[in-house]
């Protein structure tokens, strides 16, 4: 440590002389030749690494901005389901009804009163969600949109958009109209009103929807339940967009994520009233979260 802090020492009074005495770093003797440019080689290895940078940069900014999509959709379903709980509040109880046309598919919409009207990969008018009975309690349109989304409508003059909703309410809860949803068999039941919920916290209310079956746009997800059970049916299919899973709101406030067992985009093309394959744990999963009998 001496040695150091005198050589140190050395150092300093050796700078200081030089400075007294003027000293100049001397000269090159000579013409300076300045560097050329940059030769064909360099610049295919800078190039190189920058390929490579990409490379490994790229996939991990294109999974933060899946992810960041999946959380904005996630709040988004948390905004609904609070303004679903609020109107419950204010209607003694009633939850928002959804009175749908039969107009046959793919054109099934809701009707004045509904939470939301019209169909959504039909009409993208922004009318149809602020008309709804929910926005007044949000005053923004794009709560009703997955940012991740790429959903578009049905062509139209050789046109098509993306649509301007991606969710779907639970078809048990006061939802009315068109082929809609039979009265689900014994256990499960139709509710108006959310005291009639006998556990709030495993029934989900709002869900991300697909366009997959013939029946797309409807702000319904339907259950079709043959009987006996297991014999389940898909009515309408909930989306994986979000690493094979998707967002769900639930008749006691939260919203959380769900991840699927089976991929639903493998079930692209079939129609509606389809018998679960792989993905019977699936369907199972979202038939548990039906109002049942108390």
């Amino acid at each position: 440590m001496k040695t150091e802090l005198g050589r140190f020492c050395l150092f300093l009074a050796t700078c200081r002389a030089e400075r007294r005495e003027g000293w100049r770093a001397p000269r090159v003797k000579g013409p300076l030749h300045p560097r050329g440019a940059f030769t064909l080689i360099e610049l295919l290895v800078v190039i190189a690494i920058i390929a490579i940078l990409a490379g490994m940069l790229l996939p991990g900014l294109s999974k933060a901005k899946s992810k960041g999509q999946a959380i904005v959709c996630l709040n988004n379903l948390s905004q609904l389901q609070k303004a679903w709980l609020m109107y419950t509040d204010d209607n003694a109880d009633m939850m928002p009804p959804t009175e749908l046309d039969n107009g046959g598919p793919p054109h099934y919409r809701a009707r004045p009163g509904s939470w939301v009207l019209g169909n959504a990969v039909v009409d993208v008018s922004p009318t149809n969600l602020q008309a709804g009975t929910l926005f007044p309690y949000l005053q923004a349109v794009g709560v009703f949109r997955c940012p991740s989304d790429r959903t578009l409508t049905i062509p139209r003059d050789g046109k098509r958009f993306p649509v301007n909703r991606s969710y779907t309410v639970n078809a048990a809860l006061n939802a009315k109209g068109g082929m809609i949803i039979p009265i689900p068999p014994r256990p499960f039941v139709h509710v108006e009103k959310l005291s009639s919920v006998a556990s709030p916290s495993r029934v989900w209310v709002f869900t991300e929807s697909t366009p997959f079956t013939d029946m797309p746009g409807d702000p319904v997800l339907a259950f079709f339940i043959a009987q006996p059970l297991p014999h389940q049916l898909w009515g309408d299919m909930p989306t994986d967009r979000h690493s094979q899973g998707c967002n769900l709101s639930f008749a006691d406030g939260h919203a959380q994520f769900h991840r699927w067992k089976a991929p639903k985009d493998s079930r692209r093309g079939d129609k509606h009233l389809i018998q679960p394959g792989g993905d019977r744990e699936d369907h199972t999963w979202l038939l548990d979260g039906l109002p049942r009998i108390q």
